[in-house]
């Protein structure tokens, strides 16, 4: 069964990275031996985002597979070219797919850090929704994704979107030329805390172009964290 692991992005500069999401309320998470080169994660208890060094990691959605090499194989078979494969006898087990639109997702044999506590609680961005992908046609990435998800969880029209559910996280399917890497997306509740935060740290809340109900936070490390005061999709 595959299970979510991380949003994976490169960092040149991890205090930093790191620094910024405990400001927002994230919590660093104890990480393992397995990935030899800088990493570290934080978590609002609902996405875990893993910052990577170098700083060129592909932003990729990672998920925790079991056996690998036989993942490889079968797919192999279906004429699959992975853009990276990593099973040799010393080394931690992942293989790489770059999807259409440039979709990036990640196997990885074992987890590479502690889940988060059960008592985590939001940040001061609000309750994680989903990792937005920008997408030029939804089918055919939908038909790239549906084989990893669990199951398709909502879907709105105007632009098309869909959201699929992969383990306890969201990924969402979005037909839009408005942006080019994915967002990670919030719903806020308590907009004087999120705006006292902004104002004690000195951080800037930028209006989207696309959307008057979202405002984009920019990370050290480039990550684009969107806000809006309703879900894309209702429930």
């Amino acid at each position: 069964m595959s299970r979510f692991l991380e949003y994976a992005v490169g960092s040149d500069d991890l205090l930093e990275s790191i620094a910024f999401y405990r400001q927002l309320g994230f919590s660093e998470l104890p990480t393992s031996d397995g990935i030899t080169d800088g990493y570290a994660v934080v978590s609002d208890g609902r996405i875990c985002i893993g910052l990577h060094e170098p700083s060129d990691t592909l932003p990729a959605i990672r998920i925790v597979q079991a056996n690998i090499r036989r993942l490889v194989i079968d797919l192999a078979t279906q004429d699959v070219e992975f853009s990276g494969v990593h099973i040799g006898e010393d080394e931690l087990h992942e293989a790489s797919l770059k999807g259409p639109f440039g979709n990036t997702v990640t196997w990885i044999e074992a987890r590479t850090f502690s889940p988060p506590d059960e008592e985590t609680h939001a940040s001061a961005l609000g309750r994680f929704v989903e990792v937005t992908m920008p997408v030029g046609e939804l089918l055919e990435a939908a038909r790239f994704w549906a084989p990893f998800a669990d199951t398709v969880i909502g879907e709105a029209d105007e632009p098309a979107h869909m959201r699929m559910q992969i383990g306890t996280t969201a990924i969402g399917l979005r037909e839009s030329r408005d942006f080019r890497s994915p967002l990670l997306s919030f719903v806020v509740a308590d907009k004087k805390a999120l705006q006292s935060c902004v104002d004690r740290f000195g951080f800037e809340l930028e209006q989207a172009r696309f959307d008057p109900d979202m405002f984009l936070l920019h990370a050290p490390e480039g990550t684009t964290l969107a806000i809006r005061s309703s879900d894309y999709i209702g429930h």
